[in-house]
């Protein structure tokens, strides 16, 4: 069994200098929407023209990103496909299996399981056919067990959380073991084992605490908050979620989400205690943080949206009640259209690649053209030289025997 790491380095046609820096400068500028798109496009553009295929995939693979970063998931979905696409042209297995898990990520957070397990399992099957073991792997087997999850298959899914596990704990990766952990939690929260729920959060804890993940920490403390709400010990609810925002607010940068995330579990915990006042001004502020995001804001406020309409449902006012359901009902469209969106903008992508090659092959044409006449040129100008010299060599014999008969 071979053990690797970190997915393999890049073999073959390297990226080219110039595609790296303009990778580079898209991602150093990629708050700023403007730059990044130009940037990112013109790495695009560079890359089709250098023909290497490394620099094709890694050039389609930044757009994505950056697509990603300013929540535009069809556009995403389309380029994460283009750069599988050339990583597979240029024999880079682990790297389609490594975008392959990226694509399916965003099909999962658009509600679209069926599509995510498509990309997830072709990862999986990409490291089975290479018997390697790494944390890329855990991850794969990690994401499947979340759509198992979201399918209400929940055997499978702890199925595929232990798997993941054992993987994780295997190359040593103390993110994964604490996220599988979480999700083990998780699963048996869905299937009312209240005990095995706590056990496995606790667990989750204790390896985000001992790998110092506060990050992590932050997640599963959540939960645990929410479990407890669940279960009405709204006190030791509510000094979990006050421990984590302790933790969000000495951050020297602001983690906007996880602040709307924190807000959002203290709006339903007063919600849950009928302080329905309270529960508006935490939800209000959880709507504020997430705003401040572009990552993944679209289904942060779909969720946002639900709760107020529940909300507002519990405090009489039905008119708001039903306005923020509109708002929901839009999102999950939203979210739901971009699939479709992203096979229609594949479709117009690749017209337009396809024009754009062939635009460069009549230059190329022109170019070899112009080429063949400048040689054609020269060849005949050599010619003549040749014969030129000739002539004057035969005159200059004549000349010298003209002399002689005299």
């Amino acid at each position: 069994m071979i053990s690797i790491s970190t997915t393999q380095a890049l073999a073959g046609d390297k990226v080219t200098k110039k595609v790296q820096e303009l990778i580079d400068s898209s991602q150093s500028s990629v708050a700023d929407s403007s730059k990044a798109f130009s940037y990112a496009q013109s790495a695009i553009d560079e890359a089709e023209k250098s023909k290497s295929n490394i620099s094709i995939a890694a050039a389609m693979y930044n757009m994505a990103r950056t697509f990603k970063y300013h929540d535009r998931y069809s556009y995403t979905i389309v380029y994460f496909d283009f750069a599988i696409e050339a990583y597979e042209n240029a024999g880079e297995q682990l790297k389609v299996a490594e975008v392959l898990r990226k694509a399916g990520r965003i099909y999962y957070a658009m509600g679209h399981y069926d599509k995510a397990m498509t990309y997830y399992m072709n990862g999986l099957k990409i490291h089975d056919d290479l018997n390697v073991v790494n944390a890329e792997k855990g991850w794969l087997l990690r994401y499947i067990g979340s759509v198992f999850k979201h399918k209400e298959n929940y055997d499978k899914a702890l199925y595929y959380y232990k798997k993941a596990y054992e993987i994780f704990e295997t190359t040593n990766n103390q993110d994964g073991m604490s996220s599988s952990y979480n999700n083990i939690g998780i699963v048996y929260g869905i299937k009312g084992r209240d005990s095995l729920e706590i056990l496995y959060y606790r667990k989750a804890l204790k390896v985000a605490q001992d790998g110092g993940a506060k990050n992590r920490e932050s997640v599963i403390l959540n939960n645990i908050g929410s479990a407890l709400t669940k279960h009405r010990k709204y006190a030791d609810a509510m000094a979990i979620f006050e421990e984590v925002f302790d933790y969000l607010s000495e951050l020297d940068e602001p983690n906007y989400m996880k602040l709307g995330d924190t807000y959002k579990n203290f709006a339903k915990l007063y919600y849950e205690t009928d302080k329905l006042d309270l529960a508006l001004e935490n939800l209000k502020l959880s709507e504020l943080n997430v705003r401040k995001t572009e990552k993944k804001q679209k289904i942060e406020l779909a969720e946002i949206y639900e709760l107020y309409s529940k909300l507002y449902v519990k405090k009489g006012d039905y008119k708001k009640a039903y306005e923020y359901r509109l708002l929901y009902n839009d999102l999950q469209k939203l979210l739901g259209d971009a699939s479709v969106a992203a096979e229609i903008e594949k479709i117009q992508f690749r017209y337009e690649r396809e024009q754009f090659e062939e635009k460069i092959n009549q230059e190329r044409e022109k170019e070899n053209a112009a080429s063949s006449s400048q040689r054609q040129w020269l060849i005949y100008l050599s010619i003549g030289i040749v014969l030129l010299t000739l002539a004057l060599v035969v005159q200059k014999i004549k000349f010298s025997r003209a002399l002689r008969n005299k």
